[in-house]
């Protein structure tokens, strides 16, 4: 199942951000936490890389449609019709597993600093990972020359 995918996202978060961890955004934390919900309610995690990858394009979306100045959906929406056609098995699973992809997505943009890409991109990855163990790295510190 996806018992190591926090560790994995905790990995990739320390492969962008470094170490030591309390350097990290104050939203880091909390995020991970979500994103561990969403995959583990989807009991899949290449279906979770692909949510993770349909909320970084919604939220492009509303990014480009703030920058213009035009009409625009809020991220919500759009994520919601970017996982429109990936809607499988119960409504329930698919609401719960929304509600935590959403849930991060404004107190990460109130952090001052734009990580919710880093963390999506983090997120995709570590559900990757798991899902193809030769790229798995155990370590985020560079070994020793």
């Amino acid at each position: 199942m996806t018992h190591d995918f926090g560790f994995r996202l905790a990995l990739e978060m320390g492969n962008h951000f470094g170490l030591p961890t309390d350097r990290w955004p104050a939203s880091a934390g909390p995020t991970a936490s979500f994103f561990t919900i969403v995959v583990n309610v989807l009991e899949d995690q290449e279906r979770a890389a692909q949510w993770f990858e349909a909320a970084r394009r919604a939220h492009h979306q509303a990014a480009s449609a703030a920058t213009v100045g035009s009409y625009q959906f809020s991220f919500h929406d759009l994520l919601e019709m970017e996982l429109d056609n990936m809607r499988r098995g119960p409504e329930l699973v698919f609401r719960a597993a929304w509600a935590a992809l959403t849930a991060p997505y404004g107190f990460v943009r109130g952090d001052g600093v734009d990580t919710w890409d880093v963390y999506l991109d983090c997120a995709a990855r570590a559900c990757r990972r798991s899902t193809d163990r030769r790229g798995v790295t155990t370590s985020i510190v560079e070994p020793a020359p």
